[in-house]
Formats: structure tokens, sequence, C-alpha cells
């Protein structure tokens, strides 16, 4: 073994070879830490509209329907993300103002067949 690296060329040839390992390596981590900056930029936007129901012809408030007395916000709610990563939004919650301090929250009960509509 020791008669291959007397060679010249053999160690010429081994040493590229180590010299291209290491240099993959490198960029492999710079393509990595490159890539995950760009995913990472960007951002998560919710955009909400008030708008009328369809329905009733009333931007919000209180009506009366086949489940009692219903309280109706309709809104469109757009997310747009902008990242490469996906997002998760788990809850979106109403929270009712009076005067500045909050009154309650809104609650979607599912068991009472509580829609969300998207128009």
């Amino acid at each position: 073994m020791t008669s291959l690296f007397e060679n010249f060329q053999v160690t010429l040839v081994m040493y590229s070879a180590l010299f291209s390992l290491v240099g993959s390596f490198i960029g492999f981590l710079l393509q990595t830490a490159v890539q995950y900056y760009i995913s990472s930029r960007g951002s998560v936007n919710v955009y909400v509209k008030s708008v009328f129901n369809k329905v009733t012809q009333k931007p919000w408030g209180f009506h009366h329907s086949g489940i009692g007395l219903t309280f109706d916000v309709p809104l469109w709610v757009e997310i747009h993300n902008t990242k490469s990563k996906r997002q998760i939004i788990r809850n979106m919650n109403l929270v009712l103002y009076s005067k500045g301090a909050p009154v309650t929250k809104i609650v979607i009960n599912m068991e009472k067949m509580v829609l969300i509509r998207f128009y």
C-alpha cells in the first residue's frame, strides 16, 4: 500500500478526489441553507371582508331561523400563503366587542348544523 502513494500521479488523484468530496459536501450544505432561506420568505395573510347575506339581504345581525334566534355574520375569508412551506391555520375566531371591550366569543357548533358559507 505504501508503494501506491509513492507514485506522484496517484497521490494527485487521491487529493483531487478528497477535495472533490469536500467541495461537494460544502456545496450541498450551501444549497440546503439557501433553499431553506428562500422557502421561509413570504408570509401568510388573512383577508376578511364583510358582505351581505344572500338570503336575508343584511350585512349582519340577528334573525329567526328554524333553530331559533341566530346571529349571522356573513364574511368572505381569503388566506394567501406566499411562502413555499405549508402553513396550517387551525382556529379562526370571531369576537364581539362593545365600547372597546370584548363581550363574547362566537363558537361554531357543528351539532346544531351552523354552517360557514364561502361565496
